[in-house]
């Protein structure tokens, strides 16, 4: 169901959330339970994302990027340490 409200967005989406963390709320399984406390703790940021349709993702892809680039040009370093030379 929480991939149903980040595709439906705006305020059906919203509707969604709230109609989620009341089941989340009331389920015996207590990783429903926690989601539904963090969901509730992160609710306005959860709200502006389904809003406004803004995400971290072009950011997050960069940050990835350049994590690899980092990687890729300390691996012969850590290849040479490694066989002792």
């Amino acid at each position: 169901m929480l991939r149903l409200v980040f595709a439906t967005k705006g305020e059906e989406g919203i509707k969604l959330l709230h109609t989620l963390i009341a089941w989340a709320q009331r389920c015996r399984i207590p990783a429903f339970v926690k989601l539904a406390a963090r969901i509730r703790r992160n609710r306005d940021g959860i709200e502006a994302a389904l809003t406004h349709r803004v995400s971290n993702g072009r950011v997050e892809a960069t940050n990835n990027q350049i994590r690899l680039f980092r990687d890729a040009v300390r691996a012969p370093a850590r290849t040479a340490l490694a066989a002792g030379e």
